[in-house]
């Protein structure tokens, strides 16, 4: 064996029927997908509720016993087992979709109200996330913008009375005088 590499045993250990004796191999999917026991989807649903791994297995086994304890420290380590299951990754992503999902419509009103209280950052986020506002898109309008107007006729003069300005004798019509102090 080459030095700095690990011998990793492919044997099968006594009991495991799981991976044909690759056991260093992650769970394969096996020939097709499989339905989740009752047992698993309840762990499933308790785990996205927020429960801990020792709650669940407490809510199992909620004796005080020694057989209860032990029945406990099990549970914990088949919970923790069911969590390297691939068809268990993908309930446990579903739910967590479906919980984001629901939760949707109560924090998009809590940050209107926000929004709508003024805070610059609920505006800025509120804005961005209706699609009207994107921080990561510059908007420069580099270059000369250049209007020539051709062929148009000169504006006749107009009456300018209506700024206090009389042609007539150059006189001022109205005035206020400030005296220096």
């Amino acid at each position: 064996m080459p030095s700095g590499m690990y011998h990793i045993p492919m044997g099968k250990k006594k009991g495991d029927k799981k991976n044909d004796g690759k056991r260093h191999l992650p769970a394969s999917r096996g020939d097709g997908p499989r339905d989740l026991t009752k047992l698993e989807e309840n762990v499933c649903f308790m785990l996205i509720e927020g429960h801990s791994v020792a709650d669940i297995a407490k809510a199992q086994y909620p004796g005080e016993d020694e057989v209860s304890k032990r029945k406990r420290k099990n549970m914990r380590g088949y919970i923790r087992r069911l969590a390297h299951d691939v068809v268990f990754q993908d309930a446990m992503g579903a739910a967590a979709k479906v919980e984001s999902i629901l939760g949707l419509g109560p924090a998009a009103h809590a940050l209107n109200k926000k929004a709508a209280a003024g805070r610059v950052d609920a505006i800025k986020l509120l804005f961005e996330s209706s699609g009207y506002y994107n921080p990561r898109v510059q908007h420069e309008h580099g270059g000369e913008i250049k209007i020539t107007i051709r062929n148009a006729p000169r504006p006749e003069r107009a009456d300018e009375a209506y700024l206090g300005v009389n042609h007539a004798g150059d006189e001022i019509v109205d005035a206020t005088v400030v005296e220096d102090a």
